[in-house]
This record gives C-alpha cells, structure tokens and sequence, in this order.
C-alpha cells in the first residue's frame, strides 16, 4: 500500500481515497509484528527468484528488491510518528527517510546511488538487450558502451561496481531492519 496513490477521479472522491490509505499507513503496528511479516515476505520473495548474478539487478540480494523493501519498511515503522513520511517512489521515499533523519546522511547516499546505478543498468539492459541471462546477452556494443554511459571506465570496472553496490545494500538491510 506505500504505492498506492489515487490516478483520476472526482476531487471529493480522491481525497477520501488518499485519506483511507494515508489512515492505513499509519496504523501502529508492533514493529516486531511489522518485522515478522516484512522478512517473511522478503524470504518468500528471495526463495521464488533466487538468483546469485550480479545482473539480476532487480532479484539479486542487494538489489533493487532490498532497496525497496528498506524504504517500505522504514515508512511503514516511522509512518505514526511522521505522517508526511509516505512516499510511493523508491527515490523519494529514501529523501523523505533522510529529511527526518530516520536515515544517516551515509545510508541515504548509499542506497540512492546504488538505486540509481542498478536503474540505469536495467533501463539499459531492457532496451537493448534480448531476452536472456545477462552479461551473455549484451552485444558488443552494448558492452562497449555500457561503462560510459554509467560513468565507469571499463566493463570490469562496472562488474566490481554492482558486485560492491549489491554487497552495501545488504548490510544496509540487515542493519536497518533490525527491529
């Protein structure tokens, strides 16, 4: 529900909406009960899409799965006591965690950098690549210009990058969903 947002509609009728979901949002869980449930899902999750490649930057531990549920996880703990807090979009949903400080400054830069880079990698792979596991699937020229569209300087150097980025964001789960 820490995506949903109301699309079109009578002004009335959405803002009843956006109230109801906000309401939800902010109920008080008992954070063990909100912890329980966030692992099991995320353990769910792992087990159906198991994948160890670092280019399955969406399914991999420490990719874009462990960024979200991070985020979600952070908005729904702290939603009670910081309203404003809920944010459908990944990336605003780690600034807002910032703001209030239920994020470090270096957790912030971490994750959003690491958000961004597997975006790119993803949005860059869809477009360009058939269907299939990646690095095989890249052509050439993708793998000669994938560096300097992502502001490394070797395809190797791209490789360590996500193979560090992926590792950070584990760390970050297991230190931030603590309890």
């Amino acid at each position: 529900m820490t995506r949903a947002r109301v699309v079109a509609g009578p002004a009335r009728f959405s803002a009843g909406v956006e109230s109801t979901i906000a309401a939800a949002l902010q109920r008080s869980a008992s954070r063990r009960q909100l912890r329980t449930d966030m692992l099991e899902m995320h353990t769910l999750l792992h087990a159906e899409k198991q994948t160890d490649s670092i280019w399955d930057v969406k399914h991999v531990p420490g990719g874009l799965v462990d960024i979200e549920f991070i985020a979600q996880y952070l908005m729904l703990r702290h939603a009670q006591a910081q309203p404003g807090l809920i944010h459908p979009a990944t990336a605003d949903a780690l600034r807002a965690l910032g703001r209030v400080g239920v994020l470090g400054a270096s957790d912030l830069d971490e994750l959003s950098t690491a958000l961004s880079f597997f975006k790119n990698i993803q949005q860059a792979t869809r477009i360009a690549c058939m269907p299939g596991p990646l690095p095989e699937t890249m052509s050439k020229a993708l793998v000669r210009q994938l560096p300097a569209m992502l502001g490394e300087g070797s395809f190797d150097a791209v490789e360590a990058k996500l193979g560090r980025l992926q590792k950070s964001v584990r760390k970050a789960f297991a230190r931030l969903t603590r309890g």
